[in-house]
């Protein structure tokens, strides 16, 4: 029970990071916005394999993006892949010995490489979260990381994974 709670939290971070890129809600509607279309099929996501990462594991081996790459040592959860319009999108629930901030850290650092620019990084309490963005192609990153008893419990999801 304690792992949903903290994948809702994370995820409610996660959201609160991305909702400041656009206009919605009351601020939309009073600049005279026009009401959003009927939301279309859904999207099929094929699950991942349950798999435990090496510190070799690669960046097909995860599915994702370089920038998105299973942590080293991490005990996959859940992992699930998307293709909406043409852009890849997945997530990943793991959990690791590393502290929270050393997750973060490996995240941020696989970013930047790739040409990110952060938008959103907090820490409230023992939780932390980092937010990206790629300027050019939209690609993001978001990574909640907070203590779960004896380890680390990690909600990660990116998309737009195509990055110059």
């Amino acid at each position: 029970m304690r792992r949903l709670s903290t994948f809702a939290a994370g995820l409610a971070l996660a959201s609160l990071g991305l909702a400041g890129c656009s206009e919605s809600g009351s601020r939309a509607e009073a600049a005279g916005a026009p009401e959003a279309a009927e939301p279309g099929p859904p999207t099929a996501v094929a699950a991942a394999p349950v798999a435990t990462a090496t510190p070799e594991a690669s960046v097909e081996d995860s599915a994702g993006p370089a920038f998105a790459e299973t942590y080293p040592g991490a005990e996959i959860e859940q992992a699930a892949l998307s293709e909406a319009d043409g852009t890849d999108g997945g997530l990943m629930v793991f959990t690791t010995e590393a502290a929270p901030e050393q997750v973060i850290a490996f995240y941020k650092g696989k970013a930047e490489a790739a040409g990110l620019s952060p938008t959103m990084a907090m820490a409230q309490g023992d939780t932390h979260a980092y937010g990206a963005a790629h300027p050019q192609t939209g690609a993001t990153l978001s990574v909640v990381a907070s203590p779960d008893g004896e380890r680390t419990s990690v909600q990660l999801s990116w998309s737009g994974a195509t990055v110059p």
